[in-house]
């Protein structure tokens, strides 16, 4: 008998060497949210995802990206502090 992780860690792992877009992998994390509560691993791992994907060019995102990276290191940032 498999996992229910099992299934999600291969569908990640799929995702990320297909070099998905930022929606794409938004879209995954939104996936996993039926599935996992936010704060396990699977769904933090994927935040941690798209945070590297948006790079580390700040002044050319916009702001929404922005606003959207902010938020998910601030959730990254809350669990790592517990």
């Amino acid at each position: 008998m498999l996992y229910p992780y099992s299934s999600a860690a291969r569908s990640f792992k799929e995702v990320v060497e297909s070099n998905a877009s930022v929606a794409a992998m938004e879209d995954f994390l939104d996936s996993l949210a039926s599935k996992f509560h936010e704060k396990h691993y699977l769904p933090m791992l994927a935040k941690k995802h798209i945070i590297g994907m948006y790079g580390d060019d700040l002044m050319n995102c916009s702001k929404v990206d922005l606003e959207r990276r902010l938020f998910l290191c601030d959730e990254v940032t809350l669990l790592q502090d517990l």
